[in-house]
């Protein structure tokens, strides 16, 4: 196994249970997660400013959905329902959009991208209850406050997500171009 399979391996070791943790806090997501179960979704990273080659066969990254759970594989090469593939920026915006077919964030698929939809709607609409196990870590007043502050500061993170949006897209054109610029100057053109 290479040192970056090993990595991503250890890394998504660590994802899972707090991923799946997270999801226990939320009625609908797990019934969501039901829905998918058996669905499996690989996603292969492409390296930065290249938008044609993938980094490395072992980089990508299988999701495998189980009732109430998923689990996540590195460099997995068994079938799935769905793979995507583009730059980790353009993954992530397919993800929570449910959409491949942005001008700005470009991802090829490969199976039924109804699953890329099921799973943007569950991303989308996940909602844990963390006042629960708030409370019983440090009581009913502080796990209130805590709450509410947190309430506030997604509504805040939400808004400027949408206003930064923009600026976010222009930046990764620019670093896009700033690639192709140095590839071309690299091979002497």
């Amino acid at each position: 196994m290479s040192d970056a399979l090993l990595s991503l391996s250890l890394l998504l070791r660590a994802l899972e249970p707090l991923a799946n943790g997270v999801v226990d806090l939320d009625v609908v997501a797990r019934a969501r997660l039901n829905a998918l179960a058996g669905k499996r979704l690989r996603l292969h990273p492409l390296a930065p400013f290249t938008h044609n080659q993938p980094s490395s066969a072992t980089a990508s990254v299988t999701l495998a959905f189980a009732a109430q759970r998923f689990t996540l594989h590195a460099g997995d090469t068994s079938p799935v329902d769905l793979a995507l593939t583009g730059t980790p920026l353009a993954l992530l915006h397919a993800l929570r959009n449910g959409r491949f077919d942005d001008a700005k964030f470009i991802v090829t698929a490969d199976g039924d991208v109804t699953l890329l939809t099921n799973i943007a709607d569950l991303l989308r609409e996940l909602s844990p209850d963390l006042l629960a196990p708030l409370r019983a870590a440090v009581g009913n007043d502080v796990a209130s406050a805590l709450h509410t502050g947190g309430a506030l500061a997604r509504e805040a993170a939400k808004r400027v997500a949408t206003s930064a949006s923009p600026l976010l897209a222009s930046g990764v054109t620019m670093l896009r171009d700033i690639g192709a610029q140095l590839r071309r100057h690299r091979s002497g053109d």
